[in-house]
């Protein structure tokens, strides 16, 4: 490759990265928290782990974002904790036990839990996606 070819190939990976590249790797960082994020969820049901999902990538240029998490209104209670309370229900009960008129629990703070080795799984993706992009 003579100088020009080259010119042209580092032109070329130079508009490819700014228009692409940060989509791609916010998307593949993100299905990649998102399976981290299924590993520490607490499971009973499933519902909650079902509820999981990629919101996005949004964005472009050299700017991507994101959003995984839980899409059901119980999430905030099983990451927080604190107390339901019955509204208009004679007996609350899963067929074995009573629950009475409310339920307290602690957080399980599994979206904490998840930041680690998250963070590291994103950190893998991008540099993959990076691997991708920079090669002539």
């Amino acid at each position: 490759m003579n100088f020009a070819e080259g010119a042209a190939a580092f032109r070329g990976l130079a508009d490819r990265a700014e228009a692409d590249l940060a989509l791609e790797a916010c998307g593949e960082a993100a299905r990649d928290y998102l399976a981290v994020l299924r590993q520490v969820t607490p499971k009973r049901s499933g519902r909650l782990a079902d509820s999981e999902t990629v919101t996005g990538p949004t964005g472009g240029g050299s700017r991507a974002t994101a959003f995984v998490g839980p899409h059901i209104r119980y999430a905030a209670f099983r990451e927080h904790g604190g107390t339901i309370h019955v509204r208009n229900a004679k007996v609350l009960t899963d067929g074995f036990s009573f629950f009475g008129k409310s339920v307290t629990q602690t957080g399980a703070r599994y979206m904490e839990k998840a930041e680690g080795p998250g963070g590291a799984a994103v950190a893998q993706a991008c540099r993959v996606v990076a691997a991708r992009f920079f090669t002539l």
